[in-house]
C-alpha cells in the first residue's frame, strides 16, 4: 500500500509548494497542537455515563476505599488502571485535579495525536499532503470524534493505538512485532479494537513493501493475540482467580452492561445511513436555542455561510464531464495506486458497520472506531481528483480545490455552534447538572442510604464526594429508624435513593414523611432521592 516509486499524484508543482508551505515533519505536529488546543478549549459538560464510574472507581481506589478489581474492566482491561496511574502520578507531584478531568486531557492529547497519526498514514498512501490535510482536519471535526476526545471514555485512545497500528501495516518498513505490539495494546484499551484484525490482515495482503506477507501476517497475528492473552490470563487468575482457560474467555467475552446480541440485523442495517451521518455531523438543535449563547449563534452564522459557500462553488465550478472521468480514473486497473487503499477502507468500514448491526446498533460511540476509514477513503479520492486536475484538458474541475479547504471549516463551524458548544455548558447534561445542584443540600453531614447502586447514584455520589454512601439491605429496614436518629443527633441529614425507599413497606413510609426531595426526569435515568423528617427518625 506504501507507493514509495510513485510519482507525486499532486504533480512536483503543486507538491514543491505544498511541501515548502507545511513540511513533512512539521505538518503532524501542527496539526495535534492546533487540534489539541481546540478539544481544550472545548471541554464537554455532557459526559458519558462510563467516564463518570471510571473516574469514580479510580479515585475510590486511590482512596483504599475499593478494591483494585474495579480499575481492570474485561471491556476495556486497562484504561482505568492507566487512568489510575496518571491520577495517582499527578497527586503525587502536587497536582489537584480530579480523575474526570484528568481522563478528559488525556482523550483530548490523545485525539489530537491520532489526527496527526492519521495525517502521516494519508500523506503517505496518498503521496498528496493537501489531501492529507484536509481529511485530518475533517475527521477532527467530525461529531462523533470530537464529542470523545472532549469526554473521558475509552474509544478515543483505543482509536489512536489503531492508528498507530495501521501507520505502521501501511508504511513502507512495516515490522511484525510492532503491529502485533501496537494492535494488542489497542485491545487491551478497548475491546471493539479486536475488530481491526480483520483490517490489519488486508493491510498486510495489500503492501507491496511486504515480501513474506502469510509469514508477516502469522507472526503479527500470534504477537498482538498472544500478548493480549496473556495480559487477560494475569488479570482474571491474580484478581478473579480465575484459572481455567474457558473461563477466562468467558469473563473476556462477557458484557456487565448486559446489552444483549440483536439477531434480527434489519434494524441496525436500516439505521446505518442515519449512523454514518450523525458520526459526522452532529446537533442538538433545542439545547443550543434554549442556551442563547451568542458565540454559538454567531458561530452558526458564519457555518452557515460557508455551508451557502461550498453549494455556491459547487453548482458554479463543478463539471459533471469532469467528475465523470474522476469516477472513471478511481475505478482504474494498476495505474491508480489507490486501489489498495480503498480496499482497506471498504473492508474497515464493513466490518464495524456489520458489527453494530448485531450489538448496540443505537450506540453513537462505537462509529468513531470507523471515522478514520471515511476520511481515508476520501483522502484517496482527492488525491486521484489532484492527479486530473493537474492535466491539461481537466482545468475546469480546478474551482473544486476551494471546496478542500471551506468544507472542513464548515463542518468543524456547524459541529462546534450546533453541537460541541451546546455540550460545554452546564445543562448539557440533565443528570449531571441535578448531581451538582444537589451541592446545595448536601454536605459533608449528609448520609445517602443506598439499595441497588446505579449509574444515576454513581454521578450524584461522584459530584458530591464529602456525603457518605451506606448500603441498606431489606434486613436493615427496620434498623433503619435507629440508625437515622443517631445521625439526625449528630446533626447529620438522612436520605434514601430509590431502590432504598422501594424496600420499605407503605406503612413505614407513611410514618416517616420526607422533607426534601430530588426528582429529576433526564430522559434515560430517574432521579430520586428523599429526605427524612428529623424528628420522625426519633420514633
Amino acid at each position: 500500500m506504501d507507493n514509495v516509486a510513485r510519482k507525486d499524484l499532486a504533480g512536483p508543482e503543486t507538491m514543491g509548494v505544498w511541501r515548502s508551505q507545511i513540511g513533512v515533519n512539521f505538518a503532524p505536529l501542527a496539526i495535534a497542537a492546533l487540534i489539541g488546543l481546540i478539544n481544550l478549549a472545548t471541554p464537554t459538560a455532557d459526559y458519558f455515563w462510563d467516564g463518570i464510574t471510571f473516574a469514580f472507581q479510580i479515585e475510590k481506589v486511590a482512596a483504599g476505599e475499593a478494591h483494585v478489581s474495579l480499575l481492570f474492566h474485561q471491556n476495556h482491561l486497562l484504561y482505568n488502571a492507566l487512568g489510575y496511574l496518571l491520577y495517582v502520578g499527578a497527586h503525587g507531584v502536587g497536582a489537584d485535579i480530579r480523575a474526570l478531568g484528568l481522563l478528559q486531557a488525556l482523550n483530548m492529547i490523545l485525539g489530537a495525536g491520532a489526527a496527526a497519526v492519521f495525517f502521516k498514514c494519508a500523506e503517505r498512501i496518498t503521496r498528496n499532503s493537501y489531501a492529507a490535510l484536509v481529511c485530518s482536519i475533517g475527521l477532527a471535526f467530525c461529531a462523533s470524534w470530537w464529542k470523545l476526545a472532549t469526554d473521558a471514555n475509552a474509544y478515543i485512545p483505543a482509536v489512536f493505538f489503531v492508528l498507530l497500528c495501521f501507520n505502521n501495516l501501511s508504511g513502507s518498513k512495516p515490522r511484525w512485532h510492532v503491529a502485533g505490539l501496537l494492535l494488542a495494546s489497542a485491545m487491551l484499551v478497548h475491546e471493539l479494537s479486536s475488530l481491526f484484525f480483520v483490517v490489519a490482515l488486508v493491510s498486510v495482503a495489500v503492501n507491496r513493501a511486504i515480501a513474506h506477507k502469510a509469514r508477516f501476517a502469522l507472526l503479527m497475528s500470534g504477537a498482538a493475540w498472544s500478548i493480549t492473552a496473556a495480559v487477560y490470563y494475569a488479570c482474571a487468575a491474580l484478581i478473579h482467580g480465575m484459572f481455567k482457560p474457558f473461563e477466562v474467555i468467558e469473563w473476556a467475552a462477557s458484557n456487565p452492561s448486559r446489552s444483549p446480541i440483536v439477531w434480527n440485523p434489519i434494524p441496525g442495517i436500516l439505521t446505518t445511513p442515519n449512523a454514518l451521518f450523525e458520526s459526522v455531523i452532529g446537533h442538538r438543535f433545542a439545547l443550543f436555542y434554549s442556551q442563547r449563547d451568542s458565540t454559538a449563534w454567531i458561530t452558526g452564522a458564519i457555518a452557515i455561510a460557508a455551508i451557502a459557500s461550498c453549494l455556491f462553488i459547487g453548482i458554479r465550478k463543478v463539471d459533471f464531464r469532469g467528475l465523470k472521468a474522476l469516477y472513471a480514473f478511481s475505478r482504474g486497473g494498476a495505474a491508480n495506486l489507490n486501489k489498495p487503499a480503498r480496499r482497506v477502507c471498504a473492508v474497515w468500514l464493513f466490518t464495524y458497520l456489520v458489527f453494530r448491526c448485531f450489538f448496540e446498533p443505537q450506540d453513537p460511540y462505537h462509529r468513531v472506531f470507523f471515522l478514520p476509514a471515511l476520511a481515508l477513503a476520501l483522502a484517496t479520492l482527492l488525491a486521484d481528483y489532484w492527479q486530473i486536475i493537474n492535466a491539461p484538458t481537466q482545468r475546469a474541475l480546478v474551482g473544486l480545490r476551494r471546496l478542500g479547504i471551506i468544507a472542513p471549516l464548515a463542518l468543524g463551524l456547524f459541529n462546534l455552534a450546533f453541537f460541541i458548544l451546546p455540550n460545554t455548558k452546564s445543562n448539557a447534561n440533565r443528570l449531571v447538572e441535578a448531581a451538582r445542584a444537589a451541592r446545595t443540600v448536601w454536605d459533608e453531614n449528609t448520609i445517602v442510604y443506598f439499595a441497588g447502586h446505579s449509574e444515576v447514584d454513581t454521578t450524584f455520589q461522584y459530584f458530591n464526594p464529602s456525603t457518605k454512601w451506606r448500603k441498606l439491605s431489606v434486613v436493615r429496614v427496620a434498623e433503619l429508624q435507629r440508625e437515622a436518629g443517631a445521625a439526625s443527633a449528630r446533626g447529620a441529614t438522612v436520605w434514601l435513593n430509590s431502590r432504598a425507599l422501594s424496600l420499605a413497606d407503605d406503612e413505614w413510609i407513611r410514618e416517616h414523611p420526607f422533607a426534601n426531595q430530588i426528582t429529576v426526569d433526564a430522559g434515560y435515568a430517574q432521579v430520586h432521592y428523599v429526605q427524612l423528617e428529623p424528628h420522625t427518625t426519633y420514633q
